[in-house]
């Protein structure tokens, strides 16, 4: 099933088991999607659309979860959990993250294979690795290995 049809149903679901957070974090999701359709003049949802959105999702309430951890305050501490339980709904959507160990593997690979030697070489490898690896590993996680193994 494809995640734009899977979202739609969990927004009924959500709807119908009156799950308020569940149900503004799906509408969310949508509208992020609709954002990025529109901005490239389509007037339906892609696949690609909605894991553009997810990604950016994701990333959002990592820095929101991030930025309220530090803070020690009953209004920060909600903020907190919101975030959180935004961040277990998408990922949900998400394909299974790689390990870190795999992520070396196609790093070393790549490296191999481009012939990189030095950080100039970084946007290259990075390419070839995202594009290896698609939505299984976070980019951050990435760029890091590629950094230390280039260095």
């Amino acid at each position: 099933m494809k995640i734009v049809e899977v979202v739609k149903a969990n927004v009924k679901e959500a709807m119908l088991n009156k799950q308020p957070e569940t149900l503004l974090a799906l509408r969310m999701l949508q509208s992020k999607a609709q954002n990025v359709a529109l901005r490239d003049k389509r007037k339906e949802l892609t696949e690609e659309d909605m894991k553009v959105a997810l990604r950016q999702s994701i990333k959002q309430v990592k820095e929101e979860m991030e930025a309220y951890l530090g803070i020690d305050s009953p209004v920060a501490n909600n903020n907190y959990t919101k975030a959180y339980k935004a961040h277990e709904i998408y990922k949900k959507f998400m394909p299974e993250q790689m390990t870190e160990e795999a992520i070396e593997e196609i790093v070393d690979e790549v490296i191999a294979d481009t012939v990189a030697t030095s950080l100039k070489d970084m946007g290259r490898v990075m390419e070839f690795v995202t594009a290896a690896t698609q939505d299984r590993a976070d980019r951050k996680l990435v760029s890091k290995i590629v950094k230390s193994k280039l260095s």
